[in-house]
């Protein structure tokens, strides 16, 4: 009624769209009187008690006669709000239009809106203290942890890959401000609220070189929000950041991207080139650390004119997937790209420049406070 399509591998809005749609339609039900008692005969009570009698009589009436009742394209209430008859948006009890084509045109606006606010859950991470896979000697991960004190060669018995990281700390030291992760078995010894002494002893343990670190924030949680060089960035882990900005794309290539999700096979060359080029806008204006320069840009449509119309909308989906609010990966090789496009996964972890920012928000994303990184250092002073 308001959207011919909708697309869950674009952005994350749909969750806000879908909750807009139930409320607008429940607050359509209460303002039409559907529920209200009195307003029709025959022991029904309220319309809608009506209408679902009448509809459980002819499915019943349908399945005696050995045929399978269709559902309708549009339920009881959302059949109303769409009705040619007016009659169907008016409250019978006090003649009010209750649902008019600008009230359509206005909830259309807003599902289309640009920026919606998008809040991730963000708290510690609890559970196993390595990961879960055991590792014996002769396999090529590589083991750092070995399975217990009686078995410490790794190179001999095996071990675990990694550490469960809790959260992470972030600390300036010599002229670098950087996260640095509190792993699981070190959490079990710092508790909730640990001193400075206890979490610089276990820092030191780490690196020396952080016994003489300036703390500027004792507790970074996972998921917690950042401006990262320019770039919208959820903090995983001290190694890990993970891109945090929405797509958006026009109604119109939604739609066609939609339709390439689906299969379609309308979808001309020249509509995945318009769609393409509305993805590589997005990715310049509003992605820094997808960004390509000119020579990057011109070869990356080089690559993707030389593929195949089939080709073209792999890559499509690809891009886009990459570009989602999470950690995905794409399969570029028909761009001769690499996988890793746009993640920021580094084992040595990152620096930060004294503009980043911290982003602390609200559950609803309402209320927030940014917290710059220089700002931070004259807080430590």
């Amino acid at each position: 009624m308001v959207f011919s399509h909708k697309n869950r591998d674009i952005n994350d809005y749909h969750h806000a769209q879908d909750a807009l749609c139930l409320g607008v339609a429940g607050q359509f039900a209460v303002n039409r009187g559907f529920f209200a008692n009195g307003l029709v005969s025959d022991g029904a009570v309220n319309s809608y008690n009506l209408y679902l009698q009448d509809y459980l009589r002819g499915y019943r009436e349908k399945v005696n006669a050995g045929e399978r009742r269709r559902n309708k394209a549009f339920g009881f209430i959302v059949g109303s709000m769409n009705s040619r008859n007016p009659d169907k948006r008016i409250n019978p009890k006090t003649g009010e239009i209750v649902w008019r084509e600008e009230d359509k045109a206005y909830l259309r606006k807003v599902m289309n809106y640009r920026k919606m606010l998008v809040t991730q859950k963000v708290g510690d991470s609890f559970g196993a203290l390595y990961d879960t896979t055991r590792y014996g000697a002769l396999s090529k991960k590589k083991m750092r942890i070995p399975f217990n004190k009686e078995m410490r060669d790794t190179d001999l018995y095996g071990g675990f890959s990694s550490e469960k990281t809790v959260y992470a700390v972030l600390i300036e030291s010599k002229k670098k401000t950087r996260l640095v992760n509190i792993a699981m078995r070190e959490y079990a010894k710092l508790g909730d609220h640990p001193s400075d002494d206890a979490l610089r002893m276990i820092l030191v343990e780490k690196k020396p070189e952080y016994g003489k670190a300036r703390i500027l924030l004792r507790h970074v949680p996972p998921m917690q929000l950042i401006r990262y060089g320019g770039a919208l960035i959820t903090i995983k882990s001290a190694a890990e950041l993970n891109n945090a900005q929405q797509l958006w794309l026009p109604y119109g290539e939604y739609c066609l991207f939609d339709d390439v999700m689906n299969s379609a096979d309308s979808v001309s060359e020249e509509q995945l080139c318009g769609l393409f080029d509305a993805i590589v806008e997005s990715i310049q204006n509003y992605y820094p650390k997808h960004r390509f320069d000119e020579t990057e840009l011109a070869a990356f449509y080089a690559a993707f004119n030389r593929v195949s119309l089939e080709e073209k909308k792999d890559v499509i989906k690809e891009v886009v997937g990459a570009l989602h609010a999470d950690a995905k990966t794409a399969n570029l090789k028909n761009l001769k790209m690499p996988e890793s496009w746009g993640r920021m996964n580094n084992k040595s972890g990152y620096s930060f420049a004294d503009s980043d920012e911290f982003i602390f928000q609200s559950p609803s994303g309402l209320f927030e406070q940014r917290i710059s990184v220089g700002e931070l250092k004259r807080r430590a002073r």
